[in-house]
């Protein structure tokens, strides 16, 4: 089981350099996974109210998220998507998931060991 605050917390301890993100919300909710952030910065760039919207199903053992809403669109947004990517592949790392369900407030894996 992954929760919201797994993912929140998750993204404080990404660093990509020169990268932060504040005010960030993330919500499990009818079928996908919704992250707010007040603000992203980027080096010299700055956006508010980002949305990253999508959906998540298994593939090859691991969770897979797809983006189907980045706003704004722009270099700093697009990297969201794998990160969280990467992140979900880390937290499942120790299991092969067969599949997944999105209940509200948690990501369900069903698993097997690897």
């Amino acid at each position: 089981m992954i929760t919201e605050a797994d993912i929140e917390e998750g993204a404080r301890s990404v660093t990509l350099d020169g990268a932060t993100i504040d005010g960030l919300d993330v919500e499990f909710a009818q079928d996908q996974m919704t992250l707010r952030a007040a603000q992203l910065s980027y080096g010299v760039l700055s956006l508010r109210d980002v949305v990253v919207e999508g959906t998540l199903r298994a593939e090859g053992g691991v969770p897979v998220f797809d983006a189907t809403r980045i706003e704004p669109s722009s270099f700093a947004t697009n990297l969201i998507p794998p990160l969280i990517n990467q992140f979900l592949g880390m937290l499942a790392n120790d299991w092969h998931v067969e599949d997944l369900r999105v209940e509200p407030g948690q990501l369900v894996l069903l698993v097997r060991p690897t």
